[in-house]
């Protein structure tokens, strides 16, 4: 399967999945001159920034896995951006959402709250 179909696949899956458990939208491939957050929702207490990987169920590695410290510092970076532009009082979190794919197009959502943030050197998958 193409990567860019898979990846829209899962970030699709991953924003019907925030929308389900009563996330509200806020913004979905937010580009920075740093990087890009695929992601972006709130609750009442937390504006959640998400990277979202895809992988076939087959994989060797864990979808999250693939998320590297140069990653997660540009989300960081570009999270605060984000936030300069759209002040917020709510709490940042940085999640990971690993989307499982299998031969017959099923797919599976696995959510990770705070899998890394600012004060980590690496991400607690």
């Amino acid at each position: 399967m193409n990567t860019k179909i898979t990846g829209e696949m899962g970030e699709t899956a991953a924003l019907n999945y925030f929308l389900d458990n009563g996330y509200e939208f806020e913004d979905k491939n937010y580009r920075s001159q740093y990087g890009e957050i695929d992601i972006i929702v709130h609750n009442d207490k937390y504006i959640v920034f998400a990277e979202v990987k895809t992988r076939n169920q087959r994989s060797l590695a864990r979808p999250s896995e693939f998320i590297g410290h140069r990653k997660r510092k540009r989300i960081l970076t570009t999270a605060v951006i984000y936030i300069s532009e759209n002040p917020t009082n709510l709490q940042p979190r940085f999640d990971a959402v690993e989307v499982f794919y299998d031969d017959d197009g099923r797919l599976a959502v696995n959510h990770i709250e705070n899998a890394f943030d600012q004060s980590e050197e690496y991400a607690a998958f």
